[in-house]
Formats: structure tokens, sequence, C-alpha cells
């Protein structure tokens, strides 16, 4: 399961302060094994998606609203306006 800094940085906070390893995991709601893998250094942290998970809305706008140019792609005019 990949984790987020904040889990493992509230999770090591809460170990620190002396609470057994399934308290502090219950209290940073991730599970024993992977607080385990924490004090191991073996947690992987979550990575930024590289895809959509819905179509961009302001293209979908644009497109229906904009009339098409041509020789111009909406990419284009995206890409002017920023």
């Amino acid at each position: 399961m990949a984790l987020n800094i904040r889990q493992v940085s509230f999770y090591m906070t809460q170990r620190n302060k002396g609470l057994i390893q399934e308290a502090a995991a219950a209290t940073a709601g991730i599970s024993v094994r992977s607080g385990r893998r924490i004090e191991k250094g073996q947690w992987q942290q979550v990575g930024d998606r590289h895809w959509r998970t819905r179509p961009d809305g302001a293209v979908i706008a644009a497109t229906r609203s904009l009339p098409q140019y041509k020789g111009f792609s909406m990419d284009m005019i995206f890409e002017a306006l920023s």
C-alpha cells in the first residue's frame, strides 16, 4: 500500500510518544504491517498520477463554445492563452 508523508510522520510521532505499533497504526489510519514497513524504511510513497481520471472540463467547454479556426487546434489556442 502506498502511504503519504503525513501518515508516515503521524505514525512516527505516535511511536515516539511511546505508543505500541498497533495503537500508533490505528491512530494513523494504517495497518500494523504498514507501520512495520515504515519502521524498517521500506514504505512506498504515493506517486503523482500521470494519467487523467476524467476528461478535462475546460477543454470540453472550449471545444463546444469556441469556433474551430482553420489551421488552429485547441492545444495551440490554450498554449497561446497561458
